[in-house]
């Protein structure tokens, strides 16, 4: 849709957040490969006769058209690519895919442009969409927490020791601090660290190197899941001094499966 006389562009984007705005209005916050997080207005959208409202709802993806505007842009046009029905059904499901757009939202600034943190979450939503084994969850949220701190510049150093540099696995810890493991020789400089196995760090070692659809095909690792879980998460609180309270949301829908 073209406005003669105004500054339009149309972004392929992930709707993070969808909120009531004015009297019948939408607020959105919107992650694309072309412009990163950024926010728009999308004018009566609330309104019963509006064309944009059915297609504007939060975990959708979409190709917006905008009219760029001084100090925030307006919806103008949607054209809607996948609504994510199955994710919606689903409480579980639902619960998660909040998280992942909560993490996007809070870890990212407006107009901070990262094109391959739009295709993880992407890839994670569309997983996410068809996921059947419950054991999956686990293993979804844990690689999306990983690639999204790979993407930021903080992947776990886990090939070898971070102060001596050892490949000796008999016993290794992970240290928040540092951003990877230590060995038994340099474990007495450890601080805010916990115990790893060498299980996790083949599962971490994964993460590192396959793509999320392949990661989501191994096999035999639901049991040391809650391992590497935790050192993610604790990981990335350490990193950036976050909390979602989405995931606590979701935690307690695990236990209605």
């Amino acid at each position: 849709m073209i406005f003669f006389g105004l500054k339009n562009k149309t972004i392929r984007a992930i709707i993070l957040k969808s909120k009531d705005f004015g009297e019948a209005d939408r607020l959105l916050t919107l992650y694309s490969v072309e412009a990163g997080k950024t926010k728009a207005k999308a004018k009566s959208a609330r309104k019963i006769n509006s064309k944009l409202g059915g297609y504007l709802d939060a975990i959708s993806l979409a190709r917006i058209d905008l009219v760029i505007g001084k100090s925030i842009d307006t919806v103008v046009g949607v054209t809607s690519e996948k609504h994510y029905e199955k994710i919606k059904k689903s409480i579980t499901k639902t619960s998660l895919s909040i998280f992942f757009c909560e993490m996007i939202d809070k870890l990212f600034f407006e107009d901070d442009v990262n094109a391959e943190i739009f295709f993880i979450l992407k890839d994670a939503l569309d997983i996410l969409e068809d996921i059947v084994d419950t054991s999956d969850f686990l293993l979804l949220k844990a690689v999306f927490e990983y690639k999204v701190l790979e993407s930021l510049g903080h992947k776990p150093k886990i090939d070898s020791c971070v102060v001596c540099k050892s490949k000796d696995c008999s016993r290794m810890v992970f240290d928040y601090h540092l951003g990877g493991v230590l060995c038994n020789n340099c474990i007495d400089q450890e601080k805010n660290s916990c115990n790893v196995t060498e299980k996790t760090l083949k599962i971490l070692n994964a993460f590192s190197k396959l793509h999320i659809n392949d990661i989501m095909k191994l096999k035999d690792v639901s049991a040391d899941m809650a391992e590497v879980s935790d050192i993610l998460k604790n990981f990335n609180n350490y990193t950036y001094d976050k909390h979602f309270k989405s995931e606590s949301f979701w935690k307690k829908s695990l236990k209605l499966i």
